[in-house]
C-alpha cells in the first residue's frame, strides 16, 4: 500500500487529470480512492474535490450540448442506445428535477445521462443550474465518504482493517446497481 501512495504522491498533476477526464466521462469510484489518497496525505482533498466536480460537471454540459445538436441522429446511428434512452426519458417526463440530481449515482446511468436532457425541449437555462447542483452533490459525497472512510479506518481499526474503504465502496456500488435495476423495471412495467 505504501508503494502505490507514494506513486500517487508522486504524479499527483497526472492523477487530478485523470480523474478530471474520468470523471468527465462517467461516474464510478475512482473518487473514493483519490479521496482515500488525500486522506492518507498522497493527493490535496480540494484538489480532488475539485477535479471530481469540475469533471462530472463539465462532462454533463457536453452531453446535453451534444444531445441538443445530434441527439436524434446519434440514437439512429447508434441504435443499442435507444433502449437506455427511452427509459431515461420515461423518468425525465415524470421526475425531471429528481432525475437531473440522481442520475449520477446508479451505475451505468451517467454515461447517458444527459444526452436525453437535450433531446428534449428543456432549455439549458434549466438544466445548468441543476446540474451544478448535482455534480456538487455526487462529487462531494463520493469525495466525503472515500476521505471519510479512510479517516475513519485509521482513527478507529489502525492500519489492519483500512480496507474498510472497499467495503464501503462495494456496498455503494451494489445499493447503486439495485436501485437502478428498480428503476429500470418500473420504467418496463409501467411505461406510460
Amino acid at each position: 500500500m505504501d508503494e502505490i501512495i507514494a506513486l500517487v504522491a508522486a504524479h499527483g498533476l497526472m492523477v487530478y487529470a485523470l480523474l478530471f477526464a474520468y470523471t468527465f466521462v462517467k461516474s464510478g469510484a475512482l473518487p473514493l480512492f483519490a479521496a482515500y489518497a488525500a486522506q492518507l496525505g498522497a493527493l490535496d482533498i480540494s484538489m480532488v474535490a475539485a477535479a471530481s466536480f469540475s469533471g462530472t460537471w463539465l462532462g454533463d454540459e457536453v452531453r446535453f450540448a451534444v444531445g441538443r445538436r445530434w441527439g436524434s441522429r446519434l440514437l439512429e446511428r447508434f441504435p443499442r442506445l435507444k433502449p437506455r434512452v427511452a427509459l431515461a426519458l420515461r423518468l425525465l417526463e415524470r421526475h425531471r428535477h429528481w432525475y437531473i440530481l440522481g442520475y449520477r449515482f446508479p451505475k451505468g446511468a451517467r454515461t447517458i445521462g444527459a444526452l436525453p436532457l437535450g433531446i428534449t425541449a428543456m432549455e439549458w437555462r434549466s438544466f445548468a443550474p441543476l446540474n451544478f447542483l448535482a455534480a456538487a452533490l455526487w462529487a462531494g459525497l463520493l469525495v466525503a465518504l472515500g476521505y471519510g472512510a479512510g479517516s475513519l479506518a485509521e482513527t478507529i481499526w489502525g492500519p489492519a482493517l483500512q480496507a474498510s474503504g472497499l467495503v464501503l465502496l462495494a456496498l455503494f456500488v451494489a445499493a447503486s446497481w439495485l436501485l437502478w435495476r428498480r428503476a429500470s423495471r418500473r420504467a418496463v412495467s409501467d411505461p406510460a
